[in-house]
């Protein structure tokens, strides 16, 4: 005669409803997470598309102006820096299109391949704003320079002392946009990190 199951055993049909309420569970959990590294991966894109809006609308206002200025201006020391000016703008331009575009996040991906197209993409952006000297700053600076050693030089004596101080301020300006956008990176740089763990978990 079959043993008769124990009432503290759970039964076939009890087995079956634990282990499929487990699997509805799972499934739950890696939906939630693949929707929140979808929305995370579509709120970066955004800022990043905001924030190159910015910059293009702001060369859109610098190269026709300083190219204005730049046939106008009798000065040949302002006309040089004008003409620097303009050509840096259009290489920060460039390089932010090339190098720093949104990408739009795909519609349908897994929670693992979100996760590598997220962690690509501040990897991406934190290579940009980790190397503005090379890219904006420094290309800007000659110009810029060039553009205060002619107010200087064209300035009254009397407001001479305010050219000066503009140019200080400037100085003051590009060291602040530089420590800025390395402290971005930084930032990124960690969130990086915090991507790569769960990238290489036993779970992934």
């Amino acid at each position: 005669m079959p043993d008769e199951p124990r009432n503290d055993e759970p039964r076939n049909d009890e087995t079956r409803d634990l282990r499929n309420i487990w699997q509805e569970q799972e499934t739950e959990q890696m939906r939630i997470a693949t929707d929140e590294l979808r929305r995370k991966a579509s709120a970066f894109q955004k800022r990043i598309g905001r924030r190159n809006l910015r910059e293009y609308i702001g060369a859109g206002f610098v190269i026709p102006t300083f190219s204005w200025m730049f046939f106008k201006n009798p000065d040949p020391v302002a006309r040089i820096g004008f003409g620097l000016t303009v050509i840096a703008t259009c290489w920060i331009v460039y390089h932010l299109h090339k190098r720093g575009s949104a990408q739009a996040v795909p519609a349908e991906l897994g929670a693992s391949t979100y996760l590598q197209f997220h962690r690509r993409e501040l990897e991406r952006q934190r290579d940009l704003v980790g190397g503005i000297w090379r890219w904006y700053l420094g290309p800007l600076a000659p110009g810029m320079a060039i553009l205060t050693i002619s107010g200087i030089l064209n300035s009254p004596p009397a407001r001479r002392w305010f050219a000066i101080g503009y140019a200080v301020f400037a100085v003051l300006l590009f060291w602040g946009v530089g420590a800025m956008n390395q402290k971005a990176a930084r930032k990124l740089d960690a969130k990086i990190a915090g991507l790569r763990l769960l990238e290489n978990s036993p779970s992934n």
